[in-house]
């Protein structure tokens, strides 16, 4: 589960790199929208495993 936190915030500091060297906010997001999804997809997967099944 920690990897693909780990991998969540890789995805978000590369985006945001992303928009720092170009200077616009909207090539950040569109660099980063997709692969944050889904890699939140896994996270929330991994996430729901930890918890007990009558919830």
């Amino acid at each position: 589960m920690l990897v693909w936190i780990a991998l969540e915030i890789l995805v978000v500091w590369g985006a945001w790199r992303v928009a720092k060297r170009f200077r616009n906010r909207l090539i950040g997001v569109a660099v980063g929208f997709v692969p944050f999804f889904v890699v939140l997809y896994f996270v929330f997967q991994n996430v729901n495993r930890l918890l007990p099944p009558n919830l």
